[in-house]
């Protein structure tokens, strides 16, 4: 895909389809002159691969694309309820700074006779 006339980043739809049970992905990017761009469909199979077979990768994405292509998976996946393991880290941290917090309370209250 020729990157000029392009405007912004690569943009990703994401669509479940509960009647065939499969997750569905649309690549895409507007041109600045209202047109839109599409990724061609990738088959995605699993087909055997014996040792020492050189194997390409399932999905290349151009570097320039790459990030936005990741935001955006972020983004949805966020958007769907998916959390990560970091996710999971920083809500931790959060709920340990609360108690934290509550606890400096107590002291500061008691210690200065607040009620």
């Amino acid at each position: 895909m020729n990157e000029e006339g392009m405007d912004g980043g690569l943009r990703v739809k994401i669509r479940w389809d509960d009647f065939s049970d499969n997750l569905s992905f649309l690549f895409y990017k507007e041109g600045f002159d209202g047109r839109r761009y599409v990724v061609s469909p990738v088959k995605f199979q699993l087909v055997e691969s014996g040792p020492g077979v050189p194997v390409e990768p399932t999905l290349s994405i151009p570097g320039n694309l790459g990030k936005d292509f990741l935001k955006n998976i972020a983004s949805l996946l966020d958007e769907e309820g998916i959390k990560t393991d970091n996710d999971f880290k920083l809500q931790g941290q959060i709920d340990s700074m609360k108690l934290h917090l509550e606890d400096m309370r107590k002291i500061v209250f008691k210690n200065l006779d607040i009620k």
